[in-house]
């Protein structure tokens, strides 16, 4: 199967990839310009309509819509892990949330500006650059702040390799010690 988003309105389309027929579709919801997660069954995206959606892979349900604050528009991909989204947003704040229940586990403040990049995840940390030239790290499991470090630039998604997160920045690509932040 194929999923793509319409922009303009958000309306998520599965395509059967081996004949092209559409298999189903969802209801417009508003503005997305970001990318979609897939993971356990369920994809999961952000929108302008400052939420984040979870719908089933195969048969296009909602299972959820998870509203976030008032200037949290989503414009980044999420990444969708164990039944959680980890998402920044456009003020900045950054969430994990349950894609079962809707509830947002927690929500992070540290980046003063906007969060644009699709996070890296591990089993104890999610990584992240944001606007305001950062990367961050933080504990997976509360949200508080382990790390960051000033890139000197505008940092893109980051990947974690082992005990590494890799991030570029202006066209310089960054090696992080996955535990300090320290530039190797």
């Amino acid at each position: 199967l194929l999923y793509v988003i319409e922009r303009g309105e958000g309306v998520l389309r599965c395509i059967d990839f081996d004949t092209g027929v559409e298999v189903w579709r969802t209801d417009p919801i508003a503005r997305t310009d970001g990318s979609l997660a897939i993971a356990d069954g369920a994809l999961a995206y952000g929108s302008c309509a400052n939420a984040l959606h979870v719908y089933g892979a195969k048969e296009g349900r909602r299972i959820n819509t998870i509203a976030l604050c008032g200037d949290c528009q989503v414009a980044s991909g999420p990444a969708l892990i164990g039944g959680e989204i980890y998402s920044g947003s456009r003020s900045g704040h950054f969430f994990r949330s349950d894609a079962r229940t809707g509830a947002v586990m927690w929500t992070n403040q540290d980046s003063t500006k906007e969060v644009f990049t699709t996070p890296a995840i591990d089993k104890d940390v999610v990584v992240f650059g944001s606007e305001d030239g950062k990367v961050y790290c933080l504990h997976r499991d509360s949200g508080q702040q382990k790390w960051s470090i000033d890139t000197g630039g505008l940092p893109t998604s980051p990947v974690i390799a082992s005990d590494k997160a890799i991030v570029g920045a202006d066209g310089a690509l960054l090696f992080l010690k996955l535990d300090s932040g320290e530039e190797i």
